[in-house]
């Protein structure tokens, strides 16, 4: 391919080339002013340079303005025929250097790219870098604490966000250099970085064109929110790790001496009423409730004792299920209990005045039905439901109307909906905590 930019006849706007196969093709070409290239008559190196051979060919190429499209040569080019392609280089991320599948695609898009010359098309291929939001802010900090032990707090937004400049120049100009190094046909006069004003006005400018034509809107949903970087995190930037049997994990950002416990199954007693009540967490109705009016509320005893429900637990003529967690801390933003419609063992719950009685706040739970969200075969069969802390629990909640309680603070600590006892706690802190309260009102099961 790089053959046939360096080749031309002069004033003639056609060019032939042998390929392999032993056929010829004939393309439109326009002639460009090439620069007379320097003397070659010098003595042959007794060994091949690759260095200092391809970083002449590609500044020949550069200055000589091939990777440019034709209408940068020719503005009154008015050919109805010619055809334009254009391409946007996957912006690589200034968090570090390019590796090997970089090299891999930016092969693959060149070689089309160049094939588009070939057939006389009016064709431009835009380098650019990515900031890389979240992963450039943690490489900066890492190496602002490695130079100075001070963090970005210490620093000041100011004095932080020149630190994020100079790194991202430095590797933009780095990333550039390796692409030129592999001989990639990018046009760098119009390189760009994705947070040139330019580029952030269309940002926002499409955005708000989305938005004004109803094709996106904003809405409550559950995210992955960083308390250390105090920031959003994607589903690519989270790294899952999954825990097939209880552990103690050492953390980042907490005391190295301690441990936190991942895996460990927590049974809770959550008491059952029937009947109505205007202390309820929602106005939501159990799933598939089959009746609109409810029959007269019998006792809890009438209702259990009499059926033989060997997974309800009785305490002082008190009735209980038990409910399985990993997370006991978020029991602050319980708004329902949730069962599988198909388990017999608690068939009983399915009534829709039955409710649950919240251990700490003594508010009524609706009790839900939902085949998605619980496994009869794990635990006890009854989940609690988070709908501000789970991810599975938030689409339960959205299934099932229930409300959305929001228990943590951005810096990860519990909030004013935990009651004086436990505000301010660490989430990761706040489980022996909550573990020790429920062992104190009996409601807690080892």
């Amino acid at each position: 391919f790089r053959m046939l930019h360096l080749c031309r006849r002069s004033r003639v706007s056609i060019l032939t080339t042998s390929v392999r196969a032993g056929w010829s093709l004939t393309l439109p070409y326009r002639p460009l002013h090439i620069p007379t290239k320097p003397s070659l008559h010098s003595p042959i190196a007794p060994s091949y340079d690759s260095a200092q051979v391809e970083s002449y060919w590609y500044n020949w190429w550069e200055s000589s303005g091939l990777f440019k499209p034709i209408s940068d040569h020719d503005e009154k080019d008015s050919d109805p025929a010619r055809e334009t392609f254009s391409m946007v280089i996957p912006p690589p991320n200034v968090t570090g250097s390019l590796h090997i599948g970089h090299a891999l695609t930016n092969s693959i898009q060149d070689s089309i790219v160049r094939w588009h010359r070939m057939l006389g098309h009016n064709t431009l291929w835009v380098p650019g870098t990515d900031h890389a939001g979240i992963s450039t802010q943690v490489v900066v900090e890492k190496k602002v604490k490695h130079d100075t032990g001070m963090t970005r707090h210490d620093l000041g937004r100011e004095k932080f966000l020149e630190n994020v400049w100079a790194w991202s120049r430095t590797h933009a100009a780095r990333i550039n250099e390796q692409q030129k190094r592999t001989g990639a046909s990018l046009d760098w006069s119009r390189a760009v970085f994705t947070l040139d004003p330019s580029l952030s006005d269309a940002v926002v400018a499409a955005f708000t064109k989305l938005y004004e034509d109803g094709l996106i809107y904003r809405g409550n949903r559950v995210v992955h929110f960083c308390p250390a970087l105090q920031t959003v995190l994607s589903d690519l930037e989270v790294e899952m790790r999954p825990f097939e049997k209880p552990a103690t994990v050492k953390l980042p950002n907490q005391n190295p001496n301690h441990k936190f416990e991942f895996g460990v199954i927590h049974d809770i007693l959550y008491e059952i009423k029937f009947g109505t009540d205007h202390n309820t967490s929602s106005t939501a109705s159990p799933a598939s409730s089959s009746s609109s009016s409810s029959p007269p509320s019998p006792s809890p005893s009438s209702m259990i004792s009499s059926s033989s429900y060997p997974h309800i637990i009785e305490k002082d003529g008190r009735y209980f299920v038990r409910v399985s967690t990993t997370r006991p801390e978020t029991i602050f933003g319980d708004t329902a209990l949730a069962i599988h419609p198909d388990d017999a063992r608690y068939t009983f719950l399915h009534r829709p005045d039955c409710h649950a009685v919240h251990p700490f706040s003594g508010v009524l739970l609706p009790i839900v039905r939902d085949p998605i969200l619980v496994d009869m075969t794990l635990g006890s069969g009854v989940v609690k439901v988070t709908p501000a802390h789970d991810f599975n629990d938030f689409e339960c909640g959205m299934r099932n109307n229930l409300p959305i309680k929001i228990i943590m603070n951005k810096d990860g600590k519990l909030n004013h909906e935990t009651g004086k006892d436990f505000q301010g706690i660490d989430r990761l802190v706040a489980r022996r905590s909550v573990i020790d309260k429920l062992i104190s009102l009996g409601l807690y099961e080892t």
